[in-house]
């Protein structure tokens, strides 16, 4: 994927915390990396971080069997 812009679901690409939101499955397994920018010109690659992996947990089911109401009158 290519460098995300500050689009749905992602913003502050260009900050030092990219938030995503919201998550969904289909984000899942997506892979991100900081590049550091400045005046200092790289050297090779040690301006990329190491890979991060998100992910994303499906939501859990919740079964709630309800019980009998009762009234006094």
């Amino acid at each position: 994927m290519d460098q995300p812009t500050n689009t749905a679901p992602y913003s502050g690409v260009n900050t030092g915390t990219l938030t995503v939101t919201p998550v969904t499955q289909l984000l899942n397994g997506y892979a991100y990396r900081a590049v550091l920018t400045g005046a200092c010109a790289p050297i090779g690659t040690a301006n990329i971080s190491n890979c991060a992996v998100l992910t994303v947990n499906p939501n859990p089911v919740v079964n709630i069997t309800p019980h009998a109401l009762y009234v006094a009158v």
